[in-house]
């Protein structure tokens, strides 16, 4: 067969009984969130680039590396959608809602980065998001925690481990180390990299960063 009409390298098809799991855990994931008060948002899969530089970060390998972007035929770059939120974000504050009470959303819909295809990990993937928006208590935090495990127990998964990071912690951590408060943005995102790199690695891109060495 030609390479004109094989699937393109991170990308498949799926049949059944893989199609029929995909069809069980998003009908799951749809029925929780909506049992809980939350309404699917659904956003387009191109969205204009400079909405993910500002939302993901310009550093990032995300933004720098991984996202498919081209300028469409007025010249304006365009991204296929790396992750939800971003998209989120620019939909509520565009509809106006902003200013509206406490908003529940969540999302469901592929996504797309141009990382190396391995095990498990494809170059199109499903993203399951939602979002408590208007609402800055810790009480908005639990929420989100408590219905992401019951859509995952609904789903058939058990003895999973819920970790909670809270940034706030990790910049408080960070500052009393000696990082100034101006690069702790740029900090976080290379911490972010430690199941990747290591902490040898994540050392020399600080040291890269012309950080302060004690630190």
């Amino acid at each position: 067969m030609s390479d004109n009409v094989t699937a393109i390298k991170g990308f498949a098809d799926l049949f059944s009984p893989d199609s029929d799991a995909f069809t069980h855990m998003e009908a799951v994931a749809r029925e929780t969130f909506s049992r809980y008060g939350f309404t699917e948002l659904r956003t387009p899969i191109l969205e204009r680039t400079e909405l993910f530089c500002r939302g993901i970060g310009t550093e990032t390998d995300v933004v720098q590396k991984e996202m498919y972007t081209f300028p469409d035929r007025k010249g304006r770059s365009l991204t296929l959608r790396p992750e939800a939120t971003a998209g989120v974000m620019r939909a509520y504050i565009e509809s106006g809602r902003s200013g509206d009470a406490v908003t529940k959303l969540f999302t469901i819909g592929p996504m797309f980065r141009y990382e190396r295809p391995q095990k498990g990990r494809l170059r199109e993937f499903v993203q399951c998001d939602i979002d408590i928006l208007g609402d800055e208590s810790p009480n908005a935090e639990v929420e989100l925690i408590d219905v992401t495990a019951r859509a995952l127990l609904g789903i058939g998964f058990t003895g999973f481990t819920v970790n909670i990071n809270d940034r706030r912690i990790l910049r408080g951590m960070l500052e009393s180390m000696g990082f100034a408060a101006d690069t702790l943005d740029s900090v976080c995102i290379t911490f972010d990299k430690m199941d990747k790199i290591g902490a040898e690695g994540v050392k020399a891109e600080l040291t890269e960063k012309q950080l302060p060495e004690a630190a």
